[in-house]
């Protein structure tokens, strides 16, 4: 294209990056609904804690309100209705 400046395309960026003290949380939309990265830092090169939690975690975390009072036979339809990853669950 001839709109593109000659020259690298990516910054070269350091294999670890010292986070800086304090904590943050961010949350990112992804195809199964909001995912959520918790981030606690100590000013060192990694993590003090890093907690990553997925939108298939929300959506199976209310079976227990969803399946109360409900007949047994119903309880594959509600799953069914409920979309999730088990392996995106136990991050």
């Amino acid at each position: 294209c001839d709109g593109l400046p000659s020259g690298p395309v990516m910054a070269k960026v350091p294999r670890i990056i010292k986070v800086p003290e304090g904590e943050a949380y961010v949350s990112t939309e992804n195809p199964l609904g909001e995912m959520g990265y918790y981030l606690v830092s100590q000013g060192e090169l990694t993590p003090f804690r890093l907690k990553i939690r997925s939108a298939s975690f929300n959506n199976v975390s209310i079976t227990p309100w969803l399946l109360r009072g409900v007949y047994v036979p119903d309880i594959i339809t509600i799953l069914g209705s409920l979309y999730f990853i088990l392996g995106d669950i136990d991050r």
